[in-house]
């Protein structure tokens, strides 16, 4: 299920602005550099990000969250320290402009990598997909992963990826500071 529409680009794209208007460091390898210079999005930037609810209390873990509108699960666990919400952030816009742009050339098949790493400012999101991981599945995890540190807290952690209708996990990952 795609979850990636004009309104999560547009999202991703005033969260971008915001966090480089707040004075955020950004590192990025040429190749996303040449990315970005070939990306072609056009949207509304209309939207008003949702204000952290609960920065100092996390759920209890392992904390399962149903990602609405999906068949899919994100448990996560291992809670770690806090991180850097800016440079989060920007990992994870990182992280989203890839499967954008994988997904705007049309392929939505199975990762064909055994590992996915994204770095910024030492913040470091890893993902470990399956064989049965597409990209759209990858986006949805994004989207489950950002709703939680919004609406917790930006905190190292690890993560598993369940779809519905497959057995055991199609990923797992980690967000951290190295």
């Amino acid at each position: 299920m795609r979850l990636w529409s004009s309104s999560s680009i547009a999202f991703l794209s005033q969260l971008y602005t915001l966090i480089l208007a707040a004075g955020a460091p950004l590192t990025v390898p040429g190749s996303v550099s040449q990315l970005a210079a070939n990306a072609n999005f056009t949207a509304s930037l209309n939207i008003t990000l949702p204000t952290p609810k609960n920065t100092t209390i996390l759920p209890p873990e392992p904390y399962e969250y149903a990602i609405p509108g999906s068949h899919q699960k994100l448990t996560f666990f291992h809670y770690g320290l806090g991180l850097s919400e800016s440079d989060t952030f920007l990992c994870i816009l990182l992280a989203a402009s890839n499967v954008i742009r994988v997904l705007n050339n049309g392929h939505d098949g199975p990762i064909p990598v055994p590992e996915l790493k994204y770095s910024v400012a030492g913040i470091h999101l890893e993902l470990l997909p399956t064989n049965r991981m597409t990209w759209g599945m990858f986006g949805t995890a994004i989207t489950g992963l950002t709703d939680f540190l919004w609406n917790y807290d930006c905190v190292d952690l690890d993560f598993t990826v369940v779809e519905e209708g497959i057995q055991g996990s199609v990923g797992s990952g980690w967000l951290t500071y190295r």
